[in-house]
């Protein structure tokens, strides 16, 4: 080591006073080495100890006050630019020093200061379609491979916020930190015109004034980077003709369930346009349906079809699906394998989320509220079970086609289609939109859903009429412009899995379970020969008035444990007569055996079926 410095002092020239006083030569021998900063240290260091020897005090400040006056050659920005190897685009970089070692700066004190340790420069200003937010794509070279980021402006102005980039391999630390972000600020503002500027979304579906995401020439993807992927799924791929085949198979077979999957996916776009509401469609039965593979042709239609790909698991939480849901925007949200949610609870608190089409109102950390995601769209999924019972509330069955696939086949030919879908995708849905976008094209199909509408009316509750509706003429339009085929989907063959008012309507669904749990439980409404009730007393049953007796304080538990409200289903049955009433209450006082005090009952009638007639009595 000893011999090396000796060797580096040996190419230091042995200057006089007059030199390092008289002229700029040993301040442009030392100059030949800012190129490597390494040497340049130690030259600079060695200078500085002969100056001192030959009576030059402060050399370094000399040395500044060189590189200062050699900088302001430089003002003009394009007096220095970009050099970095393969780079990107060639931009100017003021002061800084933009080589395939790095960035560096002259620092006043201590020479050149490395701000990066590789290249890095901006190289596109993004402007969000949506929101107006402006991102910025990076450039940074590590080994041989260029590589580019989209970030938040709000992160590359922040020393504490830019180390995250580090997560992307990029060097930077809380030293240089503070540098960072000042060189790329610079940059920034010295090619501010010269920096192309484009497009930029993070979600999928229409964009007021641009077209439909992703299908707008130039657009690029800034959302978050877990929704790249399914980003980028939505493309198309391999021939159309052979998809084309397939799905008018699909279209002319036996299988309701595959063909209202394929007319749902079309109709997801449809949502927005038509002024709906986002809805369901739910397909279940028993394992080798070929449900996921019916879920794939819906998802084929845009993109990748894939599990994992654009087709996602219901296994996540509820602030995923809503975020997933706001990327999906208006194209359908496609979701396999419903028996992965454990509570059935949970399945009524989903299908309210996703079809409410808005997200919660979270805070910002900054203050204030973020921006609250929103989408119109349909939702496709599968499950081996229904998901909605007889406990689920009115608006969740509203919002939900639910079909049974039984023992059908969607598909002849599973692993066939499924060879078919995963290489060739992606086509059908992009002539579907551009057709839409044509003029005249949406006001036809209104007139369609208008007729549909007229069919439908009094059959169906208005949300299962409408979502009905928007699938009938999406396949209806389907077929016009893309399959020409007249196998459309007909009233009578959506008509059986669409839901009545009297269906939906959850003050009846809770009357007859009621009727169910008091017939199931007979020990809790009438004492054995010892006088004493099985359990805990719930009441009484009186044949003769064809009431039963159920005290208050139990029948408000057992209403509110099986999901359904008692005081409105009070209020229901007090309209329907089915109530005994006393002194303006909705209860009674009734004394029931082997009780010591009168107790508060609600007396209902027991004996009416669900459509207010008298229960037949049959002999066994």
């Amino acid at each position: 080591m000893e011999q090396d410095t000796a060797t580096i002092r040996d190419l230091v020239p042995d200057w006089t006073y007059q030199d390092y006083t008289d002229g700029e030569t040993v301040f442009e021998w030392l100059y030949k080495f800012h190129d490597t900063p390494l040497k340049l240290a130690q030259m600079l260091e060695i200078v500085s100890k002969k100056a001192k020897a030959a009576g030059i005090a402060a050399f370094r400040s000399m040395w500044t006050a060189y590189l200062k006056a050699l900088k302001g050659t430089r003002e003009d920005p394009t007096a220095n630019v970009t050099r970095f190897d393969k780079q990107p685009v060639e931009l100017s970089s003021g002061r800084y020093e933009c080589d395939d070692m790095g960035v560096t700066l002259m620092d006043a004190n201590w020479g050149e200061q490395v701000i990066c340790a590789h290249p890095i420069m901006p190289v596109r200003r993004l402007i969000n379609i949506d929101t107006g937010e402006v991102k910025q794509e990076i450039a940074y070279q590590r080994g041989r491979r260029w590589r580019k980021v989209v970030f938040d402006k709000q992160v590359l102005s922040s020393a504490q916020k830019i180390v995250g980039l580090a997560s992307y391999g990029i060097g930077v630390d809380s030293e240089n930190a503070k540098g960072l972000v000042t060189y790329l600020s610079a940059m920034e503002n010295m090619n501010y015109d010269q920096l192309p500027e484009a497009s930029s979304v993070g979600r999928l579906g229409w964009v007021d004034g641009y077209g439909f995401s992703p299908y707008v020439d130039n657009l690029v993807f800034d959302g978050n980077d877990s929704y790249r992927h399914m980003f980028e799924c939505v493309r198309t791929h391999g021939k159309e003709t052979e998809w084309m085949a397939l799905a008018k198979e699909v279209r002319a077979g036996k299988s309701i369930a595959a063909r209202v999957m394929l007319a749902a996916s079309f109709a997801s776009v449809l949502v927005k346009p038509m002024d709906a509401l986002p809805f369901m469609v739910h397909v279940w039965g028993g394992a080798g349906a070929g449900k996921t593979v019916g879920l794939m042709l819906a998802a084929s239609v845009w993109a990748a079809p894939g599990i994992g790909d654009y087709c996602k698991s219901f296994n996540g939480t509820d602030v995923a699906g809503e975020l997933q849901a706001a990327f999906c925007g208006n194209l359908p949200l496609c979701l396999d394998e419903l028996q992965v949610i454990k509570e059935r609870k949970d399945f009524d608190r989903l299908i309210y989320m996703l079809c409410e089409g808005v997200g919660r109102n979270r805070g910002a950390k900054s203050g204030g509220l973020q921006r609250t995601p929103s989408w119109r769209n349909c939702t496709i999924s599968t499950g081996e079970q229904p998901i909605t019972n007889g406990n689920s509330g009115a608006g969740a069955i509203n919002r939900v086609l639910e079909i049974d696939c039984k023992e059908e086949q969607l598909f002849s030919d599973p692993r066939g289609a499924v060879a078919i879908l995963t290489r060739h995708f992606g086509h059908a849905g992009k002539r579907f939109v551009a057709a839409l976008s044509n003029e005249g094209c949406m006001d036809s199909a209104r007139s369609v859903q208008q007729v549909y509408l007229e069919q439908l009316a009094g059959k169906a509750t208005d949300k299962q009429t409408l979502a009905a509706s928007l699938v009938l003429t999406a396949d209806a339009l389907a077929d016009m412009l893309l399959f020409e085929d007249a196998h459309t989907l007909t009233v009578a063959e959506i008509l059986p899995y669409l839901t009545t008012s009297a269906q939906a309507d959850a003050n009846r669904r809770a009357y007859n379970w009621l009727m169910d749990t008091i017939a199931s439980n007979p020990g809790r409404f009438q004492t054995n020969n010892f006088n004493e009730y099985s359990g805990e007393c719930w009441g009484a049953v009186s044949e003769p008035e064809g009431r039963a007796y159920v005290i208050k304080s139990v029948f408000d538990r057992l209403m509110n444990d099986a999901g359904y409200s008692s005081e409105s289903f009070l209020s229901w049955a007090k309209r329907q007569g089915l109530l005994k009433l006393s002194g303006g209450h909705n209860t009674v006082l009734k004394r029931i055996k082997a009780l010591p005090v009168a107790m508060r009952c609600v007396a209902i009638e027991v004996n009416r079926d669900e459509d207010g007639g008298t229960v037949v009595e049959n002999e066994v």
